[in-house]
Order: structure tokens, then sequence, then C-alpha cells
């Protein structure tokens, strides 16, 4: 029995850190990107988008300990979809951040400048964060329609389809500033950190129900 309640005690304290982490980097890289319009800061932008992924992933991870058996198959698409996400987005941002950073123009294809329509960059984001807006839809089949848990599922839900039909957009039109982008980045900015911090609530004031 106490090894079972050191194992839910180890879940509830890698899930709220995890939570934690993934709010704080979100939120940094909302208010460095907004400063970054006057001021440049293209490296910490990438930084702070490339932390985002290892803490989102390990917060996959402590959901899928956390919710009871039946509930473990939404959990672990989730988890597939949130590796694929932080493996595109994690090699992109680290491009950035290293030869792109060095020489730009030999790198000019993979800029994240806007106004280039043939970024891989682009691509590479947008695929990314599809596969991040599809962990966000099945973690919420994992979660109970009551509570905390109702908040964290629809947040979770409305992103999810706001980020699938950026996905959408981005593909039909090949433009990274298309009105929907833009918005879905907005709705993201917002139910993401929202939804990640009460994940950190729910960790702390409850343990494991399985």
């Amino acid at each position: 029995m106490l090894e079972t309640m050191e194992d839910k005690g180890l879940v509830n304290r890698v899930g709220f850190w995890s939570a934690v982490l993934t709010t704080f980097a979100i939120v940094a890289w909302v208010c460095i990107t907004a400063i970054n319009a006057f001021v440049s800061l293209h490296f910490w932008v990438n930084f702070s988008a490339l932390l985002i992924a290892p803490s989102f992933l390990v917060l996959m991870v402590s959901i899928h300990a956390y919710v009871p058996r039946g509930k473990k198959l939404w959990t672990q698409l989730a988890l597939a979809f949130s590796i694929i996400y932080t493996v595109v987005i994690g090699q992109n941002y680290f491009l950035q951040m290293t030869v792109v950073r060095q020489n730009p123009l030999a790198f000019e294809v993979l800029t994240m400048d806007p106004n280039r329509k043939d970024s891989v960059f682009w691509a590479l984001e947008i695929l990314g964060y599809g596969f991040m807006s599809l962990a966000a839809l099945s973690v919420s089949l994992a979660f109970q329609n009551v509570g905390i848990e109702r908040w964290i599922r629809w947040l979770f839900i409305v992103n999810g389809i706001f980020a699938m039909i950026a996905a959408a957009g981005f593909v039909l039109t090949a433009n990274p500033l298309h009105i929907v982008g833009l918005l879905s980045v907005g709705v993201w900015s917002i139910t993401f950190p929202v939804a990640t911090t009460l994940l950190a609530i729910l960790f702390r004031r409850v343990g494991p129900n399985e």
C-alpha cells in the first residue's frame, strides 16, 4: 500500500510541475513574441517555444498515469501525437537557434519570415502544432465532464478545433498569416495556458483515480 501511495504521489508531483512549466513556457512565449514586435528577441522566442515541447510531453505522460484504465486509450493516443509534435517542433526551433541563426542567408528557406510562403519553418510549425491539437483533442476525452475536469476537457476541445481549422487553412492557402491561423494562435494563447494551469491545480489537490 505504501508503494502505491508513493507512486500516486510521484504522478502528482511530476504532473504538477510539468503543468506549471508548460504554462510558464507558453506565457513566456506569448510575452516575448509581443515584445519581439518592437525589439529583436528571435533567439528567446525560439527558446521559449522549444521549452514548451518537452514539458508538454511530460505532462501528457503524467495524465496517462493519472486517468483510470478505461480512459487510457485516449491518453495513449494523445501521448503518441505528443511525441510527434515534440520531435517536429523540437528540430524546427533547434535549427532556428543554431544553423539558421549563424547563417540566415545560407538557410533562407528555413527562416521564420512570414513573408516567405515557401519557408520550411512554417510547414513544420503547422505540422507540429497540428499534432499538438490532435493530442489535445484525444486527451480531452479522458477527462470527466464534471468539475475542474470539465473545464480542462472543453478548453482542449476548443483549442483543438481551432488549430485543425488553421492547419487546413494553411494547407489550402500556404499563407502563415491567414486570418484563421492568427485567430487560432490567439485562441491557443488563452485556452492552453488556462488548461495547463487547471491541470496543475488538479494534480495538486487530488490523486490519481486508479
